[in-house]
């Protein structure tokens, strides 16, 4: 899967990936210290806002992960990444089409 990554396409998605579970540990941490419910604005109990931002950054987690994911299965099915001798990836057929056509 390493040799499907184009580094230029996926590092700032891998390095926003692993900021993110930085700080889902974070807040985890955090929230075991906390109560689960806070007074609101007027006295009511409410949802801590520190347990509303770690199911904000689980869902954000597993959207990046699945984007990152689909774009290197995208890669494998167009054949990028095989060995430079296989005549069936996307580069050999353009290179050959571009051979042919001049």
């Amino acid at each position: 899967m390493a040799r499907l990554a184009d580094p230029d396409i996926d590092l700032p998605d891998v390095r926003r990936l692993f900021r993110l579970r930085d700080e889902r540990e974070r807040l985890a941490a955090t929230s075991k210290k906390e109560p689960r419910k806070v007074p609101g604005s007027r006295r009511q109990p409410v949802q801590n806002p520190i347990l509303r931002r770690l199911q904000a950054v689980d869902a954000e987690i597993r959207l990046l992960g699945t984007n990152i994911e689909r774009r290197l299965l995208e890669r494998a099915q167009l054949g990028y990444g095989d060995d430079a001798d296989d005549d069936s990836s996307a580069d050999a057929l353009n290179r050959a089409f571009y051979r042919d056509a001049e």
